[in-house]
């Protein structure tokens, strides 16, 4: 009898950690705020470097730049579970322009840093190639959440701009 409390206290233990690790993963990530906010899902990046974190306090606004790199497994998984949108020369330039925006903005904003946030961009550079993918969601507010999955690099950079 003893050994049957044990193996379902066992199970309802696992299925608590189960469950907490999925609530800490929902909750508590960059990506889970992703998905949360922009309707952007990711699984956990083999490797995550947040270049620009100036989101903070209330009312929440700022911006994000963080770079990605998923193994070809989770890189895979990514694929398919956003609406990606295929590079063309039309969609090419224009997230071009959105990225030279984004980091203009960005420098120009933070008076009195802007030649730090230059040598940021400069030393992480966006990159993307016309067999990239983008992922672009936009709010009424001015708010937007840029994704661009460079294949070649097996990397996902997000440009995240909160109002």
């Amino acid at each position: 009898m003893k050994k049957k409390g044990w193996i379902i206290g066992g199970l309802i233990f696992l299925l608590l950690s189960v469950g907490l690790y999925n609530a800490y993963q929902k909750f508590c990530t960059p990506y889970g705020a992703w998905e949360i906010n922009w309707k952007f899902k990711s699984p956990s990046p083999s490797e995550m470097n947040d270049v620009i974190n100036t989101i903070g306090g209330f009312p929440a606004e700022g911006e994000t730049y963080t770079i990605c790199k998923y193994s070809d497994y989770k890189l895979k998984k990514i694929l398919k579970t956003n609406n990606w949108a295929k590079m063309d020369d039309k969609s090419y330039d224009m997230i071009k322009k959105k990225v030279n925006h984004f980091q203009n903005t960005v420098s120009s904003i933070h008076i009195g840093q802007e030649e730090k946030f230059k040598k940021i961009f400069l030393n992480n550079p966006v990159t993307f190639t016309k067999d990239s993918l983008y992922f672009l969601k936009s709010n009424s507010d001015g708010s937007y959440f840029l994704s661009i999955l460079n294949p070649n690099e097996n990397k996902v950079y997000i440009l995240e701009w909160v109002q």
